[in-house]
């Protein structure tokens, strides 16, 4: 990355500036940290922040890229976003009900997602809610984990006290406080969205924290402007009884939202993109099918695109999370999808009979834009040549098993949803062996020299197998070893492609040098060759001449 001295916005601890990819040209955001400079609970922050940022995946919660830490600093590469909703919100005084329930909306689903992987922020607020960076992307996304935690059980009591005093709960004040603490910061942002001021004032921080204790909601005219349903959609957030409070689930229910949006909000597809619809399936059945390097590379690229280029794949995704809990279980996938007539149910059974444990009991965000990306290969070629660089980390033009263990290990081993990896390779704890790579490289290796260039680098993204090329062909004859007579073909893809064929044939392979190869098979085994000085098979040796 080149870093620019165009300054974003000022940290806790030093600027955030302006970066840019070297390869695909991509902006993006980069949080610098001189260690000496950061306090021991300022360092226990950020790891805390950069631990829940690798674990979460929602299309309202800004990306983690790239974390880098060396002796002395630390940078986290981060998903550019624009504008603060706080900077909104003061150019236009007040937001109408409309706009405000869509803002709600949104909220209320990266904070689902959220509390149910047992994670809480800590500090809503409207400063760390930010719309997308292409100025017409309405979309939130909220950034800021420095006091999120994840909680070792549902319903876990917390006493830290933290977060922005304005927008913190009775009970955190108190030193009492569970994840619903984040539906009372949500029931402030909303009365300040609607009303343009916040709820609980006062001239110094002691009077503010009287306020919010004494919970006297602020119900002068332009409070009793609002519909009614407005007024029980804040107050029921503002619940001064945690336990009687809305919760996240909850909240995305209330009539409020839907009655606001005339039923149909802009941040809630009610369908998937028509155009789309057909392919989602057929999409998933190809990912899920494909190679283990396939699978990855296809999921570093969903995290190097921007909201824009992803827009459908987005909208697609939260019509199908029907629950608003961010991912998409198999069986919603189902639901929505047999409303498309071009969808039979039978097509939708033999893919799911097809699917592996790839996916696992839920599909999240980024693994579903990776499943999408499969077709759409070729549009984003330059983000192709900035993934197989990622893979190539040595800088040799091509992937060995080191250099991919490496990189699978480092930049796909949180993976997402609590520390677990989505694409189909790595074991639970985030680490590839070395025989785990290679045998990566295997699937995909059509010269059959234990590397990937990039050309078939490319054909894997893309699902395609290529043939060695004339010059890598040598001459296979096939024999059936029971019977100790040639079968009737001659393939010249049979050495490079590594076919699964039945128990006792065997393969002589002899190529442009005269030199013998002697490949045999077991049932369902991948062929492997080695070189030998005499054919290791029951053949007779007549038909090796």
């Amino acid at each position: 990355f080149e870093l620019s001295q165009e300054v974003l916005g000022t940290g806790y601890s030093g600027d955030v500036k302006l970066g840019l990819h070297r390869a695909t040209g991509q902006e993006v955001a980069v949080k610098h940290f001189t260690k000496k400079r950061l306090e021991a609970r300022r360092l226990k922050m950020l790891q805390s922040e950069v631990e829940v940022y690798l674990s979460v995946d929602h299309p309202h919660i800004c990306r983690l890229l790239h974390a880098y830490e060396g002796k002395r600093d630390v940078w986290l590469v981060m998903e550019l976003c624009g504008s603060e909703l706080y900077s909104r919100l003061c150019q236009r005084k007040t937001y109408g009900e409309r706009d405000a329930a869509d803002v709600m909306t949104q909220m209320l689903q990266a904070v689902s997602y959220l509390h149910s992987h047992q994670i809480v922020h800590r500090d809503l607020k409207l400063e760390n809610w930010m719309y997308g960076a292409t100025g017409v992307d309405d979309r939130l996304k909220l950034i800021d984990f420095g006091f999120s935690r994840r909680l070792v059980s549902e319903g876990e009591v917390l006493d830290m006290p933290c977060g922005t005093l304005h927008y913190t709960s009775p009970e955190v004040l108190t030193r009492k406080y569970t994840s619903q603490c984040d539906l009372w910061s949500l029931g402030v942002v909303c009365y300040m969205l609607l009303l343009g001021r916040p709820p609980f004032k006062g001239p110094n921080s002691v009077k503010v924290a009287k306020a919010i204790m004494q919970n006297d909601l602020p119900r002068d005219k332009q409070w009793e402007s609002l519909s009614p349903s407005a007024r029980d959609f804040v107050a029921r957030l503002l619940e001064k009884d945690a336990s009687k409070r809305l919760d996240a689930q909850t909240a995305l229910a209330h009539g409020w939202l839907a009655e606001a949006c005339g039923g149909n909000c802009d941040s809630v597809p009610s369908a998937v993109p028509g155009s789309l619809a057909p392919d989602v399936l057929r999409n998933l059945r190809k990912f899920t099918q494909g190679s283990h390097l396939q699978r990855a590379a296809l999921t570093v690229m969903a995290y190097g695109l921007t909201s824009r280029e992803i827009q459908d794949f987005e909208q697609a995704f939260l019509a199908l999370d029907t629950s608003r809990r961010g991912t998409i279980s198999l069986a919603q996938l189902v639901e929505v999808l047999q409303r498309y007539p071009e969808v039979s149910s039978k097509e939708i059974q033999r893919i799911f009979a097809s699917m592996d444990s790839t996916m696992g009991e839920e599909i999240h965000y980024t693994l579903f834009i990776a499943a999408m990306l499969a077709t759409r290969v070729r549009i984003h070629e330059d983000k192709v040549r900035a993934a197989f660089q990622a893979f190539d980390s040595d800088g040799t033009g091509y992937i060995t098993a080191d250099a991919l263990t490496r990189v699978v290990s480092r930049r796909l081993g949180n993976g997402v949803a609590g520390g677990k990896t989505d694409i189909a390779g790595p074991p639970a704890d985030g680490c590839l062996s070395r025989d785990e790579a290679a045998e990566w490289i295997r699937e995909v290796d059509y010269k059959g020299n234990g590397v990937v260039d990039y050309e078939g680098f490319l054909a894997a993204l893309m699902g395609q197998r290529l043939g060695p090329r004339p010059q890598d062909c040598p001459e296979v004859r096939v024999f059936e070893a029971r019977g100790k007579r040639p079968r009737s073909f001659s393939d010249t893809e049979l050495g490079s492609a590594r076919p699964r064929i039945h128990h006792r044939v065997a393969a002589a392979v002899i190529d442009r040098a005269g030199e013998r190869r002697a490949q045999s098979f077991c049932p369902g085994d991948a062929a492997e060759t080695v070189q030998v000085r005499k054919v290791m098979c029951d053949v007779d040796e007549r038909y090796f001449a």
